[in-house]
């Protein structure tokens, strides 16, 4: 590349300042929509409009531009869509009128739909490999942090001065240039390839095997997209018709309260099973939106703010459980049109809604209208808890008849382990049942031997728990299978492999969990002994491994001591517990949808 090119460091640094830039905006605009009402004089509805808009421009741009940068590479796409934002931030300064502030959020919307997923990638390729969670972090806290932040310093702003319009816009449009700047002077992170105008077609399909996740997570995720439309496009101006109070400020902190605890939420609950935070989410989303009411009926304005941090909650937690547990059901070519289902449903329930609430207000008043509205979100949060009790009763059911898996067609099972003893003899058995098999070793040299066995080869070593995590993301398991072990080739040096053993036992599998949470929460196996272990740090192991692998409703697959070709014991088979190491491998084949529970393999 040309010298002119600056460091990954701060082309990250460039990346996310720019990607913050254009929710600072999106959020600045909510306690300002106020600003633009006392100033114009125009009715309720125009402000929910004016809101709501935003959800057509990002629609209709993540449709049909979200996938560009794949083809043309990052950086155009990145800098047309700053372009687009400096456009709109324009328009905001110069806004003689509602009419242009409305254009000016279709505009907004577009810059920010077309940009998302191209930052979002950007921002993962441009973090140091040794840290590639800084990256979707990053992305995380820009996007959800943005709106907040954005929310609260207009607020703020507007308190202090009666040129915050001003002084908001011209510090957005400074920052979109430095952000566009940085991201002209940053690396290419993707080569440019055909098929950027098929990428333009719209792609919303949700895949047959992920349907029913979809259909219970639908309604939730309207529902907490809806009281997302509520906090930033009625909450701020019910500040002064609902509880009389003229304050920029807390016009801005009614617009950066549920953001502010959805970011929060969403990264603490990162290493959650997907399947537990839907659960916590839909129960938010049901208790938020009534403290919201109750708050608007009793004048409360506290209550209120309580009520949409509830709300934060559980749109951090339902929303992010929601692309955890069907996007994985997805294949690699099926999960743009099911991420692309959600968004739809997503922006639906931002905008239609609100719109609608911001014309009834005329009608019923504000405070009947967002006890109708918050009944609204109740209802639909108690279909989507109704529909996520029924797969939990439906799965249990067919676990415990075995057949939670009727056909194992398409059925995806991450191996780790599958260059050692077991794992050689699994990958065949495994294919040949109808499973596709990524068989993970962190040996480069063993790939074609797996290849050859039928398996797809997926070098990493478990300790690298970014990579280990991105991998099992790529790979999106139904199922993963622990066969990990560090042992020597010489059985007598095998006190010496203590230590090594029970890190992999418990770091090791540890990742392996980690990874499962982030990934859709696909079952867990794990291998360990069926014999007893001296005290010392591989029983302790053991022990860990099997308590942390049953908390995920994994199973233990405890095996005796192998013995046949390629084991410790070829020639003579040992005491017992004892097992043949190919009757081990059909064992664990046939168990890969058993309860969860610890499940002896002996002769």
């Amino acid at each position: 590349m040309s010298s002119h090119r600056i460091s990954p460091g701060l082309a990250l640094a460039g990346a996310a300042l720019a990607f913050n830039s254009l929710y600072l905006a999106a959020g600045a605009l909510t306690p300002l929509l106020v600003v633009y009402r006392k100033a114009w004089s125009f009715p309720p509805m125009l402000l929910t409009v004016a809101f709501a808009v935003y959800a057509i421009g990002f629609l209709a741009a993540a449709l049909t531009l979200g996938s560009l940068s794949d083809h043309l590479g990052r950086r155009p796409v990145l800098l047309g869509a700053l372009v687009v934002q400096l456009a709109s931030n324009l328009m905001f300064l110069f806004a003689p009128g509602v009419g242009w502030v409305i254009a000016g959020r279709v505009v907004q919307g577009v810059a920010s739909g077309a940009a998302t997923a191209a930052f979002t990638a950007a921002l993962v390729e441009l973090a140091p490999a040794q840290r590639k969670r800084l990256g979707p972090l990053l992305g995380s806290v820009a996007l959800t942090g943005g709106l907040a932040a954005g929310s609260l310093l207009a607020g703020l702003g507007i308190q202090l001065t009666p040129h915050a319009n001003t002084i908001v816009f011209v510090a957005l449009i400074a920052l979109t240039v430095v952000g566009g700047i940085a991201i002209l002077l940053s690396p290419e992170t993707i080569g440019r390839g055909p098929g950027a105008l098929g990428s333009m077609i719209p792609n919303v399909a949700v895949p047959p095997r992920a349907r029913s996740e979809f259909l219970a997570a639908a309604p939730v995720v309207a529902a907490v997209w809806m009281l997302a439309g509520l906090s930033g496009g009625l909450a701020p101006s019910m500040v002064q018709s609902v509880f009389h109070r003229d304050s920029g400020l807390l016009d801005g902190l009614a617009g950066f309260i549920a953001p502010a605890v959805s970011v929060v939420v969403g990264l603490s609950f990162a290493n959650v099973r997907a399947r537990t935070a839907m659960t916590a989410g839909i129960i938010a989303s049901i208790i938020g939106p009534v403290g919201i009411a109750v708050g608007a009926a009793a004048g409360s304005l506290a209550t209120m703010f309580a009520g949409q941090a509830i709300a934060g909650l559980g749109f951090g937690a339902a929303f992010t459980a929601a692309l955890g547990l069907i996007v994985p059901l997805a294949d690699p070519d099926q999960r743009a049109g099911a991420v692309a289902g959600i968004y739809v449903v997503s922006y639906l329930g931002l905008g239609a809604p609100v719109v609608i609430a911001g014309a009834l207000t005329n009608v019923l008043g504000v405070v009947a209208t967002v006890g109708g509205y918050s009944a609204a979100v109740v209802l639909l949060a108690l279909i989507s808890l109704i529909a996520q009790r029924r797969i939990k009763r439906r799965t249990h059911r067919e676990r415990k008849q075995g057949r939670h898996m009727p056909s194992t067609h398409h059925q995806r099972v991450f191996l780790a382990g599958a260059s050692g003893v077991i794992g050689l003899r699994l990958i065949p058995l495994l294919v040949k049942a109808g499973y596709v098999v990524g068989g993970m070793t962190r040996s480069a040299s063993k790939a074609e031997q797996l290849r050859e066995l039928g398996a797809e080869p997926i070098v990493c070593d478990v300790f690298d728990r970014d990579a280990l995590i991105k991998a099992v993301r790529d790979f999106a398991p139904h199922v993963i299978l622990n066969e990990l072990t560090d042992l020597p080739d010489d059985v007598a040096s095998i006190g010496t492999h203590a230590r090594r053993n029970a890190r992999i036992r418990t770091e090791g599998n540890q990742n392996l969990i980690d990874a499962a949470r982030q990934s859709g929460s696909p079952r867990i196996l794990a291998q360990t002994v069926a014999w007893q272990l001296p005290e010392g740090p591989d029983a302790q192991a053991v022990k860990e491994l099997e308590h942390s692998v049953l908390a995920e409703g994994g199973v233990v697959l405890s095996y005796g001591q192998f013995y046949g070709p390629g084991t410790y014991n070829e020639e003579h088979p040992p005491a017992d517990p004892r097992v043949q190491i190919d009757r081990a491998a059909e064992r664990t084949v046939e168990l890969l949808d058993a309860p969860s529970g610890v499940i002896v393999i002996t002769d």
